[in-house]
C-alpha cells in the first residue's frame, strides 16, 4: 500500500536513494501501462456505413412505440473507457431526447437532454452489465448482432411539445468516441393539445 511504502522508504538508509528512484520510475511505468490498457487510445478510424432507421418521425407524441434499427455498426468496436466496460466493447446508446442545432459528440459540439435511453451492445457486454455487482435491468439493453445490426423499441416518454430539437440519436457508450457511429434523426412532435 502507499502508506506502507512511505514508511519503508522513510527508514531506508541514505545509500539506497538511487534504488528508490528506480522503483519510482518502474512503478510509474507500470501504472502508465495499466492505465493505457484501461483507457485505450480513442483515435481509431471511424466506422464507415453505419445507419439508422426510425419507424416514425412526424407527429411524435408520448406513448408512441418507435422502432429504431441500426445496421453497419461495429459489434466489437467502441471500446469503453470507464467501468464496468473499460477495455470492453461498449456499443451505442439509443436515445430519445432534445439535441442542439449542431450536435457532434466526437468533436465536443452541442448539448443533449436524454429523455429515454436504451443501450445496444454485444451479448458479452450485456452479460457483464446484468451480472453482480452491476445488476442492471436486462430490458435496458438490446443486442448488436455479429453483422452489426440491432433493433430497439422505444416508448416515447412525456415531454414538452412546445420545446424543440427532438430526435432519436445513437452514439458510442461508456466514453468511447467514434464519429461514424454518432447519428441523429430529428423528428417533428405532435402539436400541443389546446386546453
Amino acid at each position: 500500500t502507499l502508506g506502507a511504502h512511505h514508511m519503508t522508504t522513510a527508514t531506508t538508509p541514505r545509500t539506497d536513494r538511487p534504488r528508490r528512484g528506480l522503483r519510482a520510475v518502474v512503478g510509474a511505468t507500470v501504472l502508465a501501462v495499466g492505465l493505457t490498457g484501461c483507457f485505450p487510445d480513442p483515435g481509431l478510424p471511424p466506422t464507415v456505413g453505419a445507419a439508422i432507421t426510425v419507424s416514425k418521425t412526424v407527429g411524435i407524441q408520448p406513448g408512441d412505440v418507435i422502432t429504431v434499427s441500426g445496421s453497419g455498426f461495429t459489434p466489437t468496436g467502441n471500446i469503453g473507457t470507464r467501468p464496468p466496460l473499460a477495455g470492453a466493447p461498449a456499443g451505442v446508446y439509443v436515445v430519445f431526447g432534445r439535441f442542439a442545432d449542431v450536435w457532434k459528440p466526437s468533436a465536443g459540439a452541442g448539448g443533449r437532454t436524454v429523455l429515454l435511453q436504451k443501450w445496444a451492445l454485444p451479448q458479452s457486454s450485456i452479460d457483464t452489465l446484468v451480472a453482480f455487482p452491476w445488476n442492471q435491468d436486462p430490458a435496458e439493453f438490446v443486442t448488436i448482432g455479429a453483422d452489426g445490426s440491432w433493433t430497439a423499441q422505444i416508448t416515447v416518454p412525456a415531454f414538452d411539445p412546445a420545446g424543440g430539437g427532438y430526435g432519436f440519436a445513437v452514439y458510442p457508450g461508456s466514453g468511447a468516441s467514434n464519429a461514424g457511429e454518432e447519428l441523429l434523426e430529428r423528428v417533428a412532435v405532435a402539436a400541443p393539445v389546446p386546453t
